[in-house]
């Protein structure tokens, strides 16, 4: 479950999964790719019994530094007709990767260290 070149990155000491955005080069702003890595790494997560909770954390200099531009850049590049139809399917992985982490049994907390923007939410 732990891969140092992976999107995401899982450590258990003392029964609290760290599970660390692993794209500091990148500020770990986040792509389709991992976005998924985070879904599958929450999932794994909260179905072991050896871990009591979690925390996210962000590898570098950023926790995390929003959506990956040069992404959102190869969507918009996509044939016509299909820009709208990708941009849905972000959204619907963005909102199944909040979901996911709302319903941990486990208590999720974050070890913010530097910028932190998700979604806007520093504006609420």
């Amino acid at each position: 479950m732990t891969n140092p070149d992976s999107f995401s990155h899982i450590t258990h000491p003392d029964q609290v999964a760290i599970v660390t955005l692993n794209r500091a080069k990148k500020r770990n702003a986040i792509n389709g790719a991992m976005r998924n890595a985070l879904i599958d790494a929450q999932q794994a997560v909260n179905a072991d019994d050896a871990v009591g909770a979690v925390v996210l954390s962000g590898a570098g200099s950023s926790f995390r530094a929003g959506g990956d531009i040069g992404s959102m850049r190869e969507r918009l590049e996509a044939p016509r007709g299909k820009v709208g139809f990708n941009g849905w399917k972000r959204q619907k992985q963005t909102h199944r990767l909040i979901s996911t982490i709302y319903h941990m049994d486990k208590p999720v907390t974050a070890a913010v260290n530097g910028a932190a923007i998700f979604n806007h939410a520093e504006d609420r």
